[in-house]
């Protein structure tokens, strides 16, 4: 089965953050499984995603949280699972065990990663160009009856056009996109190859906080 991998580096104003995400995509005619794991040094914090799409569809998903505290450390899973009846989650911390049920006909689902936003984008342009997106919560990670639960965001994308940018001293074609909704203010900015690949996002926070990440060691499915 063809695999793709690579990692994503998280500068915040221009400055190495301690943020760093690696993926690797194995795919078939039928079937795409991702795997990626955000480390977050500065805040103590791991995240792991793991999913399977059959035929461009989600199956299922899962998402585990672990946080290192002064006093130890929390961890809490989610596990998202889609059907014709629905979206089940099964949320765990430990010590209290929560489900879910959402029903939706038409939305899209982005599971946190960066790798995953080429899917998002690519959807919401064959969608018209917005539409509702469903994202797992962790804006706030002190709301722990919140934590991993679904969210819907209505989100926007637009076609800028064509583009290079530079990966691994390498000069790759991509478009780029502008994306917004949910903390994301119009201006955000997205590059994908011709793969979905996200090679680059741009997004100003706020007045004082801008992040880049950026695309490295990238392996191509071959």
């Amino acid at each position: 089965m063809p695999s793709s991998r690579g990692i994503y580096n998280y500068l915040c104003n221009g400055e190495p953050s301690g943020i760093q995400e690696t993926w690797e995509c194995e795919q078939s005619a039928t079937q795409r499984h991702i795997t990626s794991i955000r480390h977050a040094r500065p805040v103590g914090i791991r995240l792991r995603v793991s999913s399977l799409e059959v035929d461009g569809v989600f199956q299922n998903c899962r998402i585990h949280w672990r946080q290192e505290l002064s006093e130890g450390s929390r961890e809490l899973s989610a596990d998202y699972c889609f059907d014709d009846s629905g979206i089940r989650v099964h949320v765990h911390d430990g010590q209290r065990e929560v489900q879910l049920q959402e029903s939706a006909s038409q939305y899209l689902f982005s599971p946190l990663m960066r790798i995953y936003n080429g899917g998002v984008l690519r959807g919401l342009l064959a969608a018209g160009g917005s539409g509702q997106v469903l994202v797992p919560y962790i804006a706030d990670p002190e709301q722990t009856d919140r934590l991993l639960h679904p969210t819907w965001s209505e989100r926007h994308a637009e076609l800028l056009g064509d583009s290079q940018l530079q990966v691994d001293g390498r000069k790759l074609a991509c478009t780029e996109y502008d994306y917004s909704g949910g903390e994301y203010p119009v201006g955000t900015r997205f590059w994908l190859d011709a793969g979905d690949v996200m090679l680059r996002y741009c997004w100003q926070q706020d007045e004082k906080t801008r992040w880049q990440v950026d695309l490295a060691d990238y392996e191509p499915a071959s």
